[in-house]
């Protein structure tokens, strides 16, 4: 019986430990995600703002993905060799709030509206660099129980995406267009900034946990 308590207590324990290892990681890439998701859906909107012609529209989608492509070419000959994961996330975490800083102070000049737009696609076309390398990072390496981890954190990513969603709908009823965009986009930041620095601190009441588990 002794035996049987021990294994159960012992797989809780993994799992429990697991868990805080893997939720951050999770959740920073998912705040990432939910940035571009949520702030996507004020594109549109900017576009006839500015009164682009509508025939643009379809080509903007092209140099998104051509930007993010860039964004993939610097984080594989720079950004990923230069930095810690965290300093990257921070990195990108900076430049975003700068950029819908800009949006929202320089939103009178369409043409630095539009560029900001450009410069967060590159920094999402890094983050699908970065993304697959956090995630698998974060999942233990001895597990049988991979493919669940990975559903897990898709079950994050969707999860906190249709948060942010959800509140973007909500915030734009209440406020104008870039007012709308800013609030969503600094809010998800915060979040990403406030898991980002937390990370070492959690990994390092981790290791302090196996260790007393262990003696």
């Amino acid at each position: 019986m002794s035996s049987i308590y021990s294994i159960a207590s012992g797989f809780v324990f993994k799992w429990n430990i697991d868990i805080k290892r893997i939720i951050i990681p999770f959740l920073l890439m998912a705040i990432l995600f939910s940035f571009f998701r949520a702030t996507y859906n004020y594109y549109q909107t900017i576009y006839e703002y500015y009164k682009i012609p509508v025939e643009f529209f379809g080509v903007f989608p092209v140099l998104f993905n051509v930007l993010a492509s860039i964004g993939s070419q610097i984080y594989g000959r720079a950004l990923g060799k230069i930095s810690s994961e965290k300093r990257q996330i921070a990195f990108m975490g900076l430049v975003l709030l700068l950029s819908t800083a800009a949006i929202y102070f320089i939103n009178g000049l369409g043409s630095i509206v539009i560029g900001m737009i450009f410069v967060q696609q590159i920094i999402r076309g890094i983050l699908m660099s970065l993304n697959p390398i956090v995630v698998n990072a974060a999942i233990p390496k001895d597990t049988k129980h991979r493919t669940s981890y990975i559903s897990m954190f898709s079950l994050v990513n969707t999860g906190v995406a249709f948060c942010f969603i959800f509140l973007s709908g909500i915030i734009s009823e209440n406020f104008d267009l870039f007012t709308s965009f800013t609030i969503i986009g600094f809010s998800s930041l915060i979040f990403l900034f406030l898991f980002n620095s937390r990370r070492n601190e959690i990994q390092e009441l981790e290791i302090e946990a196996v260790d007393n588990y262990e003696i």
